[in-house]
């Protein structure tokens, strides 16, 4: 499994909600006469922090399907490429870069044949007439400069987005409803395309695509350059689709209703750390005007 963790697309807790409460690890005995006996029982850090977050409604809408574990991707575990096949003059080098979040994760490498290379993943599931589908990966050139993201849609026709992942550059679209490229810091850019896949009787086709510095797509290739990947992930668009990391049967790696503990940016004193936290309870969420959502919880948060 993937390291649960807090989705970048979601705010960190605010003030004046925030609070934090230090778990008592001294036991204490009283004596028939005199002070209490005090024994220190732990040398663990474990903290109750109180947590409110400000969120929009697209934002709480993926804080739910986090908190649950629910569905969030047709294309699998979002920090690997384990179930990508028929790679096209490419090979996966598997743990090979580092990603936005610390984790480790996979790149492509082009093979030295002449043609195309990247990586394929065909999915039934996409296969709705008129469907609208959203497809997005976070990727850094490795020794190359440009990427591609397509789609074969239900007609066989390939719709997609050319970029330039060394000034974050959008450069071509063809067939697309929109298209975004956000940096993620490091080299790392976030690239989302949405298309209507049509009217067919095709499987569609995800596609991730190294170019070469000329913006080529078709190349003799260099085993030693490609790019890295990470924070794949593909869906019917439902307008409320924030990026939420998901494992391997693609449902979202999160709190699993509250009982499991995920890596979270959290505030102890010295400023914003990453530590491990779980649920407490259930969380509380209210709605404001312009439905922005107070969300308040308690969790567990140890070794801060």
């Amino acid at each position: 499994m993937s390291t649960r963790r807090w989705p970048d697309t979601l705010p960190v807790a605010s003030a004046p909600g925030y609070g934090l409460t230090p778990v008592d690890q001294v036991m204490r005995t009283a004596m028939s006469a005199g002070a209490k006996r005090n024994r220190r029982i732990s040398n663990a850090d474990l903290d109750l922090v109180d947590f409110e977050w400000r969120m929009t409604d697209p934002e709480f809408k993926a804080f739910r399907l986090w908190h649950s574990d629910k569905a969030v991707s047709l294309a699998g575990a979002s920090d690997d490429l384990s179930i990508w096949t028929g790679p096209t003059n490419a090979s996966r080098a598997v743990g090979a870069a580092i990603s936005p979040e610390g984790l480790i994760v996979d790149r492509i490498l082009e093979t030295s044949a002449t043609g195309i290379h990247r990586f394929n993943l065909a999915r039934a599931s996409l296969a709705i007439d008129s469907a609208v589908v959203l497809f997005r990966a976070t990727l850094r050139g490795y020794s190359r400069s440009r990427g591609r993201l397509s789609i074969d849609d239900r007609t066989g026709t390939n719709i997609y987005a050319e970029f330039n992942l060394a000034t974050g550059a959008m450069e071509n679209t063809s067939g697309l409803i929109a298209s975004t490229i956000e940096d993620r810091g490091n080299g790392w850019y976030r690239v989302t395309i949405i298309a209507n896949v049509g009217v067919g009787s095709f499987t569609p086709i995800l596609h991730i695509a190294v170019r070469d510095d000329t913006g080529a797509g078709t190349y003799t290739g260099d085993p030693a350059k490609g790019l890295d990947v990470a924070e794949v992930q593909a869906r019917i668009a439902t307008g409320f689709d924030l990026f939420v990391p998901s494992d391997a049967d693609g449902k979202a790696l999160g709190a699993a209703g509250g009982g499991a503990w995920t890596v979270m940016p959290v505030a102890t004193g010295g400023g914003l750390i990453r530590a491990e936290a779980r649920f407490n309870g259930p969380y509380q969420a209210n709605a404001g005007p312009g439905l922005i959502w107070t969300v308040k919880g308690q969790m567990e948060v140890r070794n801060a």
